[in-house]
Parts: C-alpha cells; structure tokens; sequence
C-alpha cells in the first residue's frame, strides 16, 4: 500500500515543536517497517524531495510565493489574511499530491487537521483526517487567561475552512475519546477513535543518569511550557512542593510559550517559576528543548514523579511516553489523560487548576512504599503496551482498508 501524510509539520524540518511530527515519525516508520510505501507531503522553505528512510521519502512543498505574498500585501483584514493562506496552502499540497498520485498511486491521504489541509483533495483518492486537538476550544481555553469574561466557543473563518476540510474527508480520527466528543458537539462530525503508537525503548540508553542531573532527585515537566498545559498551576503551587521537599529539584524540559498570571501579561514561565519558587529558585532546572530521544529518556526514567497538570490534552505523548518508562505520573481528570491513567492504578489525577491539591498529591506520592510505587509502575507499563507498533499498525490497516472499501463501492 502507498500511503500519504500531508501535514503542516515534520521532524525534518526546521523549528518544527510538537506532538504532530513525532506522531507522523512514528507512525511511517511502522508502516515502513511493514513494506508499505510512505510519503510524507510538507510544508517546508523549499521545494525538495529526500529520502528519509527505507521506503520513506519526504516531499517539501514551499508554503509561500512572490505571488501569493503580492496579493497578501494588498489585504489588511487579518482573518481573511488567513484564510487566502488556508486556501494557497490548500491547493498547493494537493496539487503535489496529484503529481505524486499519477508517478505512483497512491492507496490513501491522511491529512493533519491544521491548516484546512484536505479542502482541495481529490476525490479519486480516498482521504482521512487525524485530529490532534480541536483548535477552537483550545484557544478558548488560552484566551481565558488573557481576555476575562471571555467564555463562548467563537469560530474564526480558519476553524471553519478546517471543519469544511473535515467533511470533505471520507474519514475523520481522533487518538482520544476527548477530542472525538468535542469535535462532535461542536461540528457534528463523528471520529472515531484510534490511540497513538509507543514506540519501543532502547533500555540500555536509559538507565544511565545524565550528567546534568547526576546526585539529584527531581519531579519533571516535559513538553510545550504553556497554560494549556498546565504551566500556571504549577507556578502557583512551586513555592510549597520545593519548600515541603528539600531534597528535590524541578526540572522542565520544552519550548517555553510563556504564561500570564493575575497582571494578564504573559511573561516567561521559567522566569515566573523562579520568581515563585523565591528563595528556592535555585533548584529550578531549565533544560530547554532536547531533541536527542535517548537522553530525553533517560531524564525520564530517573524522575522521582513526571508532573504533567493539563488543562486540556488530546492523548499526550507526554503521558504515554513517561508511563511506558515506568514513571509515576501526576495529571488531571477532564483533560484526556483519564484516556490512560486511572487514578491510584497506574497513575494519579487530580482536579484542574489546583496548586493546593498538585503539593498534596506530590507529597503523598513521595511517601508510598516501595512496593506500591513499583505496582503503580507495572500498571502504567501494560497500559502502553496496548498501544504497542504491532496493535497500532493492525487497527490502522483495518480502518484504512474500511475506508477505501467503502470509497471503492
């Protein structure tokens, strides 16, 4: 089977940051590994095509032209702006994934949510749509730190071109039963539900410390330093954990978006961190993004608890990714973690946005026996391995073949 993915991002690419790249990475290197052909169809800053791995190759398409940035200087309303880029966009993957279609056929397109990448597909190839996220409601949920009073789900003409994408698709998938439900209030859409792929681990590059955090015991964070997930709660409560517990350092690990607290200004969050921690600051680790998967492993397997407060998730790399090392995980109910972690089984959650309730249950995990954390552990560890290569790849191949059976009829 050829198999195509049209997406806004990939880990070819420079600057790319988020879960989408890792999720496409993983995902065509287990259908390669199976002898399937895998393109990749992505925005880049040039117009190329390489060879990323057996049966893997990545086509770059360029995002902007002298043309398009001519009609663009003309128009001042922003959201049109936006939406003529939609559109460009749009048309230019699609116009690539054709030319790719009749040099060798493709079987089936999945495209990313983003950017209302499948309003110009053609249908004599049969398409689907995977749902990272749900963009209205997440900026519903960023807003309301930056505009009070702000509480009523708005679509801009971008979300709209999305959702238009979305039904022109002859599927739409979401990895949790959170976004699968948003999307079908809010659109009317049904997606079905189809987790993410773990992928296995190297356990002889884990289980050294890194350097850098050698002699130290500490909680993590990692992941995109933002409200959404959490940032703020973890601000407010940081004075507290670090003063009830001497012996321990919190590191973060990501891009730092930034966070607005009471003022509404949002300023850096490890900047915020420290100021809240005080006179503990010291023992605030930033560590930056880390690309290299094997150190950023190691740094996970060593954490004392992995403190991951969402506001809202899809269903986290984070998450999976710390649960499949065998880390206590702290998150909260109502965010899409519940997907994975049952409180007290093989993780614990607690409410959202609630420093008070973060400094007890960190507490009250640090004090379980042995016995208990390592029952915790091996719940956690199960649980992900429902969601080994081998699983995802056969419930991938059933809903890919139901969706072009269904196209060819």
């Amino acid at each position: 089977m050829h198999i195509a993915f049209a997406t806004t991002e990939f880990v070819t690419e420079k600057g790319y940051d988020g879960g989408l790249a890792n999720y496409l990475d993983k995902a065509g290197r287990i259908f390669a590994e199976q002898g399937h052909q895998v393109t990749i169809v992505v925005f880049s800053d040039n117009n190329q095509t390489i060879e990323y791995g057996k049966n893997i190759r990545v086509v770059r398409v360029l995002q902007g032209t002298a043309e398009i940035e001519y009609i663009l200087k003309y128009i001042k309303n922003e959201q049109l702006r936006k939406m003529i880029k939609c559109c460009w966009g749009s048309y230019k993957i699609n116009r690539k994934i054709k030319d790719i279609h009749r040099e060798s056929k493709i079987d089936i397109v999945q495209y990313c949510h983003l950017g209302a990448l499948g309003l110009f597909r053609t249908k004599r190839i049969p398409s689907v749509v995977r749902m990272s996220s749900f963009g209205p409601t997440m900026q519903l949920i960023s807003a309301a730190d930056y505009e009070p009073g702000r509480g009523r789900l708005a679509l801009s003409m971008s979300d709209k071109l999305d959702i238009a994408a979305m039904r022109r698709a002859d599927g739409v998938f979401a990895p949790s039963r959170l976004t699968a439900g948003i999307v079908k209030r809010a659109t009317g859409i049904t997606a079905d539900v189809l987790e993410t792929p773990a992928m296995s681990v190297d356990w002889d590059k884990v289980k050294e410390i890194p350097a850098q955090l050698a002699q130290k015991e500490y909680l993590l964070f990692f992941g995109t330093m933002s409200n959404i997930k959490g940032i703020k709660t973890i601000i407010s409560a940081v004075h507290r954990i670090l003063r009830q517990n001497p012996q321990l350092c919190f590191v973060f690990i990501g891009k730092d978006c930034g966070v607005a607290m009471q003022e509404g200004v949002r300023s850096p969050a490890v900047k915020k961190l420290r100021e809240a921690a005080g006179e503990y600051g010291d023992r605030i680790i930033y560590l930056q993004t880390i690309r290299d998967r094997d150190l950023l492993n190691a740094i996970i397997y060593h954490a004392a608890i992995c403190v991951l407060p969402y506001r809202l998730e899809n269903l986290p790399n984070t998450c999976i990714e710390a649960m499949q090392l065998g880390r206590l995980v702290i998150s909260t109910y109502k965010s899409g973690v519940s997907q994975l972690i049952c409180d007290g089984y093989n993780g614990f959650l607690i409410e959202q946005n609630d420093p008070g309730a973060l400094a007890d249950k960190i507490n009250e995990v640090l004090q379980l026996p042995c016995e208990e954390k390592a029952r915790i552990s091996e719940n956690a560890q199960r649980r992900i391995k429902r969601m080994s290569p081998e699983n995802f790849y056969r419930y991938m191949m059933k809903y890919y073949r139901d969706i072009i059976g269904r196209k060819g009829k």
